[in-house]
């Protein structure tokens, strides 16, 4: 994983270009989910990467017990009256009371035939040496050399890839 600098973009430019679906392949860089990685459209190879998030909307029933903050912190979490389980408010089964839950924008961009073609390799050359972890192929990494010092030895002298060119964002996607 390489360090990546965020820009964010505001949800309301998001929003403006066509919802994509897409197949993730690999993650690129990860911070409590994905910043970058590979994404497959429509068959062809595209990049993606973090722009914005939706931070949700709470659930206020659930927080309105007002000792429910103190006995977290005691380690005990009081009983919440039935009524406030009302499916609108919060399903039963989530831990995280939300009406509305928080998710990721992406966007995505294609890719020349030759930077694509650089992308994969240096893909190849990280599952060689840091492994599959951040790969959704289901490909098996036939050459395994886990040392992942060599893999950032080798990146560091590669040219950073033009992967996001404002004039190749095809659309975005939520995660």
């Amino acid at each position: 994983m390489t360090k990546q600098k965020t820009i964010l973009v505001p949800v309301e430019d998001i929003e403006k270009l066509p919802k994509l679906e897409v197949k993730r392949l690999w993650d690129c860089n990860w911070y409590d989910g994905p910043l970058s990685g590979a994404c497959e459209v429509n068959g062809s190879l595209c990049y993606f990467t973090y722009a914005n998030e939706y931070m949700g909307v709470p659930c206020t029933k659930f927080w309105e017990c007002e000792d429910r903050m103190d006995a977290e912190l005691d380690g005990e979490i009081p009983e919440m009256p039935e009524e406030w389980w009302e499916e609108e408010f919060c399903p039963k089964d989530q831990t995280d009371c939300y009406v509305e839950a928080p998710f990721r924008y992406y966007l995505v961009y294609s890719l020349d035939e030759e930077t694509s073609l650089e992308f994969q390799r240096q893909h190849a050359v990280f599952q060689k040496y840091v492994g599959g972890r951040f790969d959704y192929t289901g490909s098996e990494v036939v050459e395994q050399d886990l040392c992942p010092e060599k893999y950032y030895e080798q990146k560091a002298t590669w040219d950073d890839l033009a992967l996001t060119n404002e004039d190749r964002v095809i659309g975005y996607f939520t995660l």
